[in-house]
């Protein structure tokens, strides 16, 4: 009985399946829009879920790059009458030894990076000069970019300030065009920098994610803080212009903030002459991201819905010249379930069919707005479509006619078979 049963209803899905099919045939336009309605929600919707995808990862390895998001700045405060900057001569600003200082003294501090940059300054490579900036740095800076030739500077070159230096890929390719030599041949070049300043290259290095229009990865020379500290800015400046250290964990932001304040203001003489950045730029880009995301969504679910309403649609019509076929299948004994059964199986078939050729329309909208975008910002992750997307974009489809086709499936299982079976 459990096999005839079950062969009953296979030959029942089969049946439906049929009649779905033959709908389509005799009514073809009116299948092909309500399939191209799906299939450009499907797709959209694959292609936003990319989208969406490419803007989280392109941002956590933006935010990876600079330290984090547990990421804490400080910088000089601002003297705002003379008093104040009376007051502040007593401290000598920002210095590397009192990084090394609050690192050691505050538990779940570490890995500090600085950076400090002079522009406007002129640099001889050969017989071409070219408009350049000096940029301190110290090893944790640097230490995620990509070197596209010769090598890091070491950290014995940063504890003695030696006068080697990088280069950022961008003032490499400007300096490509005037010289007939790789990057590889180009390392261990000497640069004559303004103020009596030569630096040997040691490296140059690729920032995947760091927007490219900064000036110092425009023309920066990167070259040891403490051969900044000691020969170019701070000699006669107070201190670096902003440090940043990185908390071991994001909820402990707050604390290590107030025991930075503490430690700085006793190594400061008493003066509070920094500040901590007011503007939290990290999470406006993480805010940022979230609502381009939900932009995305917005779009794809109007798509969706517009391609569901097609289908509900092309479900009205098609009860609405099947009336008397509806009232004979009553008179014969068909049950409501199975009559529901019918219409919510022919439409989620569309769906699905619609589904499937959006799904393949979106991996060939994905794949070419990939290679546009990789073009046009080469800094971006170049968008991919995740095979689970794909499954999901199906399920989507499958849900999105068994919901559109609900109201249909109920008002043919409501008609009254009499009135059906004399319906002309």
């Amino acid at each position: 009985m459990k096999k005839l049963s079950m062969r009953r209803n296979i030959n029942f899905i089969a049946a439906c399946l049929v009649s779905a099919l033959h709908e389509m045939r005799t009514h073809k336009l009116r299948s092909f829009l309500s399939i191209l309605g799906v299939m450009i929600g499907i797709a959209s919707f694959l292609l936003m879920l990319s989208l969406s995808d490419m803007s989280m990862k392109t941002s956590q390895a933006f935010l990876d790059e600079i330290g984090g998001a547990n990421q804490i700045e400080i910088s000089n405060k601002q003297t705002a009458s003379t008093k104040e900057a009376l007051l502040q001569s007593r401290s000598r600003g920002l210095r590397t030894n009192e990084l090394d200082s609050l690192c050691n003294n505050i538990e779940g501090l570490n890995c500090p990076f600085i950076s400090r940059g002079e522009y406007g300054n002129n640099c001889q490579i050969g017989n071409e000069t070219y408009e350049c900036g000096y940029v301190g740095i110290n090893p944790f800076l640097l230490a995620k970019y990509k070197m596209v030739a010769g090598r890091p500077i070491s950290l014995a070159e940063y504890k003695q300030g030696r006068a080697v230096c990088l280069l950022p890929i961008l003032f490499w390719k400007k300096i490509a065009k005037n010289r007939k030599c790789s990057a590889e041949e180009f390392i261990g070049t000497c640069i004559y920098g303004t103020g009596n300043h030569i630096f040997e290259v040691v490296g140059i290095f690729s920032q995947e994610f760091m927007p490219s229009d900064w000036s110092e990865y425009k023309n920066g020379i990167f070259i040891p803080n403490q051969y900044f500290e000691k020969r170019i800015g701070l000699p006669h400046q107070r201190g670096w212009d902003w440090v940043g250290v990185r908390a071991g964990s994001f909820q402990n932001i707050a604390l290590i903030k107030e025991r930075i304040t503490q430690e700085l203001i006793s190594m400061h003489r008493g003066v509070v002459d920094f500040k901590f950045n007011k503007e939290d730029w990290i999470a406006k880009s993480q805010e940022n991201t979230k609502k381009m995301n939900l932009t995305f969504m917005i779009i794809t679910l109007l798509s969706l819905f517009v391609g569901g309403l097609n289908i509900m649609n092309v479900m009205m019509a098609s009860i609405s010249t099947r009336i008397r076929e509806i009232g004979m299948r009553q008179a014969i004994g068909a049950t409501p379930f199975q009559i529901f059964l019918q219409f919510m199986l022919e439409a989620s078939f569309l769906s699905c069919v619609g589904g499937i050729l959006g799904c393949a329309l979106g991996i060939i909208l994905t794949q070419l707005t990939g290679d546009a975008i990789s073009k046009s910002f080469p800094m971006l992750i170049k968008v991919g479509l995740d095979p689970k997307n794909v499954v999901i974009g199906i399920t989507v489809s499958a849900l999105e006619g068994i919901l559109f086709g609900l109201y249909p499936a109920i008002r043919a299982v409501r008609m009254n078979p009499v009135t059906a079976l004399h319906y002309e």
